[in-house]
């Protein structure tokens, strides 16, 4: 029987084999930060945490989810300083939409959007409908402010839509 060290050690060992793996096959990683169910403390789910991993493994492309919530700027930071890490947004407009729309304006200004992803892992077509309307209209919203801004022509704020809303998972995952 192994002693938790050994455990930890082993778990670690297989998954920096799968991490190399999935970079030599051009396969991403997807890893769950911020806020989950369970026996986790959430300072252990912070992103800040894979720091690590991700400059080993520069090869590998890692679909962090959730945006790291509640380590939002943490997300924003991975998102901006490792080529390797895509900012996956699913989940946070399901818990606020005003939470959502504050970090997709930071997230915006910070990670480039074809790094910018939103994903589902919802339990209901009723609640993946109203999920999908209202993250269209949040991201609609930010992007309008940007333009009225003046800081995004509207051309280029429509690109910027297209890839959050699906170019960057098609670019990240393949067709």
């Amino acid at each position: 029987e192994r002693t938790a060290q050994e455990e930890t050690i082993l778990s670690d060992y297989i998954a920096c084999i799968v991490f190399r793996m999935a970079g030599q096959l051009g396969v991403p990683v997807q890893i769950h930060t911020g806020s989950i169910w369970g026996d986790f403390v959430p300072a252990d789910t912070s992103p800040e945490h894979l720091a690590n991993i991700v400059s080993a493994f520069p090869e590998t492309k890692f679909d962090l989810l959730h945006g790291g919530d509640p380590f939002f700027g943490t997300m924003a930071l991975m998102g901006s300083a490792f080529p390797n890490v895509y900012v996956n947004m699913s989940s946070i407009p399901c818990h606020s939409t005003a939470n959502f729309e504050h970090w997709l304006d930071i997230y915006l200004d910070r990670v480039p959007t074809g790094k910018l992803t939103i994903g589902w892992d919802l339990f209901t077509p009723e609640i993946l409908c109203g999920a999908s309307s209202a993250i269209r209209d949040s991201i609609a919203r930010i992007l309008a402010k940007k333009v009225d801004a003046g800081l995004y022509p509207e051309e280029l704020a429509l690109e910027f839509a297209k890839d959050i809303m699906y170019r960057s998972a098609e670019k990240l995952f393949g067709r």
